[in-house]
């Protein structure tokens, strides 16, 4: 039991310096979180500007339909990031440098995918706000809403494992 508790932790720390080594990526490279903030932002507003009063008749009556759908839309594309740095990273030779360290050998794939946990409730934080900024009302109690946004957010995180896979 307390070799198993033992490895376990060793596994979320590992896992959680990876996740860590994927946000520093972000941070030294500002541009990889236009997916998830700048891109939601511009989509919402020229969704809601350009088609909500054609297909609605009322902005305001297209943004219950439109913040969902782009806040999924923003999602999956976000998912290929994984991919994308998986692939940078093993083109680098940096994966055959992680297979000498002694680490658990899932970490260098769930950190990252622990990183875009952060990178997705970013995403959701940018078009909730901007869709709030125009006018849209969040329907529903906290819980119903919440429970949406969590399975918003596994369902991409179990995009971002096919994308790592391929990456």
């Amino acid at each position: 039991m307390k070799n198993t508790l033992k490895r376990l932790t060793k596994a979320c720390r590992d896992t959680l310096t990876f996740a860590k080594r994927s946000l520093l990526k972000i941070y030294h490279n500002p541009e990889k979180l236009f997916d998830v903030t700048f891109i939601p932002v511009l989509f919402t507003l020229m969704f809601a500007y350009l088609f909500g009063g054609a297909i609605v008749g009322d902005m305001k009556n297209y943004l219950p339909t439109l913040i969902p759908g782009i806040l999924v839309q923003s999602f999956l594309t976000a998912t290929s990031a994984t991919g994308v740095q998986m692939r940078e990273d093993i083109e680098k030779g940096v994966f055959d440098r992680f297979k000498s360290l002694p680490i658990v050998r899932i970490a260098p794939l769930a950190g990252p995918l622990v990183a875009d946990f952060i990178r997705y409730l970013l995403c959701t934080g940018f078009v909730m706000g901007t869709g709030l900024v125009l006018g849209w009302h969040i329907g529903g109690n906290a819980l119903s809403v919440i429970l949406a946004i969590a399975l918003a957010v596994f369902f991409s995180c179990s995009i971002s494992w096919i994308f790592a896979f391929i990456g």
